[in-house]
């Protein structure tokens, strides 16, 4: 549907970005309003800080993530974390649900167009195939360890340093997208490989070997099949 780049184009780029940027804002009020601290808080992130840090409690905030309290013997529902912890988890739903969403339109698309050629619809299935990785990696990098350390408070869990975990598949994953891209799309992945065992055959003579073998199996004239005949008529002497 190329009639609507144009909203992606000029001052409507800058509306998308204000976009994310009003998400991502969200999901900070939440953390800083529906997480309350209160002494009981303050008491376990105190032993967490002393034993897996040695830390200055002083220079260290948290945002504490709990469900339930108990109050005398009684188990109470906190009601602000329940709230926090739903928006979290519709952020997240919404976020990867258009990228399924995308992925699944971008496969029926290409499935029912019958106009491009061979070698179109083959990039646009080796660019589907990367989207639909891309569309994986944030899901095993910061979805799944994101929704597990909200589960641990349901199961009474402290993970302690453990929980730093998260952090790291967090900064992992913009190190681990970009190569979806560079592995499955076959002319960044020869050019990658040909500057790792530098070799000396070119992106340019490779691509017109593969065009090459691409014709002569397309073609199959009489009599040598592996050759396609010349289109050019020889004069007579």
């Amino acid at each position: 549907m190329p009639q609507h780049v144009v909203k992606f184009q000029g001052i409507r780029f800058f509306f998308w970005i204000f976009g994310a940027f009003c998400i991502a804002l969200s999901w900070e009020s939440a953390a800083f309003f529906l997480f309350p601290q209160s002494d009981r808080t303050q008491k376990v992130f105190l032993n967490i800080v002393n034993q897996s840090y040695g830390l200055d409690p002083d220079f260290v905030d948290y945002v504490p993530y709990r469900y339930f309290e108990n109050d005398e013997g009684t188990r109470k529902v906190i009601l602000l974390n329940i709230i926090g912890i739903i928006q979290h988890v519709i952020i997240m739903v919404v976020s990867f649900g258009t990228l399924f969403y995308c992925a699944f339109k971008t496969y029926s698309t290409i499935s029912k167009h019958k106009g491009m050629s061979i070698k179109t619809k083959e990039l646009q299935m080796q660019l589907f195939r990367a989207l639909a990785v891309q569309a994986t990696i944030p899901m095993i990098f910061m979805y799944a360890p994101l929704l597990f350390l909200y589960a641990c408070p349901l199961i009474n869990l402290q993970l302690g340093a453990m929980a730093n975990y998260q952090t790291i598949m967090g900064q992992l994953y913009p190190g681990v997208d970009p190569f979806a891209v560079l592995f499955l799309v076959n002319v960044y992945r020869r050019t990658l490989l040909n500057i790792i065992c530098l070799r000396t055959t070119s992106l340019k003579e490779s691509s017109i070997q593969e065009n090459s073998r691409k014709y002569e199996a397309a073609v199959s004239p009489r009599g040598d099949p592996r050759r396609p005949k010349s289109s050019t008529v020889s004069p007579r002497c």
